[in-house]
């Protein structure tokens, strides 16, 4: 390994995750890489993640805490704008890296471009189900990628902010939307694509993402969530072709058709989509199963 001269700069935005967010700090803590400072960003916690993160003596770890809750809009950006790293890593608060993480990612961007701040890369990732089923992601090759909304969308990759790593200088430049309750993540990717930011995959699994439908993540399902995610695919539309727009609406709101009973429509998306290979005939039965299952029952396992 090169001399670790590139400080690093990882954020962690939290709320309410005084335990979680303790396994998150550990990994990043636990890193072969060790030339980082970490800042936590408390979005307003009304728990004792303050308490609990002060009490871990280790001087690498800045802490920062919010006067107002902002819903998880603006702590990365807080993060971004104290940050002093040559380059940023986001790690969102209930997830974390595997040892190596930072070091091997640093390393690839390195090697594949080295003169140029222009390139965001992520790494596969393990997705943890309720803290027992895991699904091991493998996306597929992305080398200096331009288009990366269909690279999600069309190709069903898992694009996140957890795995990301980027020069903070164009962090700086572009930051998050702080106006959104979700798709921060995407819309990100978006605004990076259109300063002429590259995406590059590192393909091995070092981050694991926590899926647990019991928490309070940003992205749980709700009506309102439905409403955002709506506006910000209507603004967004036009970096989508045909066959993303469509695995766009499968993944975030065909279950909302269904449940306002416009059963009919949330069928001719999903008929449609399976005619054009970009979902798989399992994915329509579980789609037609759950159009016999009770609204309210439905509701509970959606949530």
């Amino acid at each position: 390994m090169e001399a670790q001269e590139d400080l690093i700069s990882v954020i962690i935005p939290t709320f309410n995750r005084q335990d979680a967010v303790i396994r998150a700090i550990d990994s990043v803590l636990n890193q072969t890489y060790k030339n980082i400072e970490l800042l936590v960003i408390d979005d307003a916690s009304t728990d004792d993640t303050k308490t609990v993160v002060r009490s871990i003596p280790d001087t690498r770890i800045k802490y920062f805490r919010l006067e107002e809750n902002t819903k998880g809009t603006r702590p990365r950006n807080f993060g971004i704008e104290k940050s002093m790293g040559e380059y940023i890593a986001f790690l969102d608060s209930d997830d974390e890296w595997l040892p190596k993480k930072l070091e091997l990612q640093l390393e690839h961007i390195k090697s594949h471009f080295p003169e140029s701040e222009q390139v965001l890369c992520f790494t596969n990732a393990d997705i943890l189900i309720n803290k027992k089923k895991i699904n091991k992601v493998s996306n597929d090759k992305c080398f200096f990628e331009t288009d990366i909304v269909n690279y999600i969308f069309e190709k069903n990759n898992f694009v996140q902010t957890s795995t990301f790593m980027i020069k903070a200088s164009i962090a700086k430049q572009v930051k998050f939307n702080p106006d959104l309750r979700k798709h921060q993540d995407y819309d990100f990717c978006i605004r990076l694509q259109n300063q002429g930011v590259k995406f590059l995959l590192l393909e091995k699994n070092l981050t694991v993402y926590y899926s647990d439908v019991n928490s309070n993540q940003i992205s749980s399902f709700n009506v309102e969530k439905i409403k955002t995610s709506k506006d910000w695919f209507n603004k967004n539309e036009k970096y989508f072709n045909e066959n993303s727009k469509k695995m766009f609406i499968i993944q975030n709101y065909l279950y909302f058709y269904i449940l306002e009973n416009k059963k009919r429509l949330a069928i001719e998306i999903i008929l449609d989509a399976y005619k054009e290979k970009i979902i798989t005939f399992n994915k329509v039965i579980k789609v037609f199963l759950s159009l016999l299952i009770p609204k309210k029952k439905l509701r509970k396992m959606l949530r």
